[in-house]
């Protein structure tokens, strides 16, 4: 992902097109679909994980589930970019929390690689 950001922000264009020009159309199409079939995976798997942590919390997969993917919809639809890219750093954020709390419960050396 950073590597296609940092081309379409050198050629000022985007990654199928940059494909596209250098070889062809087929290799265009089929990177791109390649990407969308990355993309479908990539949110199965985030799915499949929010059903983990809910099913821990003692609510359904399903319910937690449909409540991840209404909550993304609606963000997509609702939001926009700038929106979309605040919320996202918001939750990246709380990714601190496990930095935090390794030096909160001091978990010795042996715990830690064991």
């Amino acid at each position: 992902q950073e590597l296609t950001v940092r081309l379409g922000i050198y050629t000022q264009k985007g990654h199928t097109a940059c494909i596209r020009e250098q070889y062809g159309s087929f290799w265009a199409w089929f990177s791109c679909s390649f990407l969308v079939v990355e993309c479908i995976g990539a949110i199965i798997s985030e799915m499949s994980g929010v059903a983990s942590v809910m099913e821990l919390w003692g609510c359904g997969r399903l319910l937690g589930t449909l409540f991840a993917a209404t909550a993304v919809v609606a963000t997509v639809v609702l939001c926009n970019y700038r929106q979309i890219e605040t919320i996202g750093v918001v939750f990246g954020l709380f990714e601190l929390t496990f930095v935090f709390t390794m030096f909160w419960m001091h978990p010795s050396p042996s715990e830690v690689f064991a």
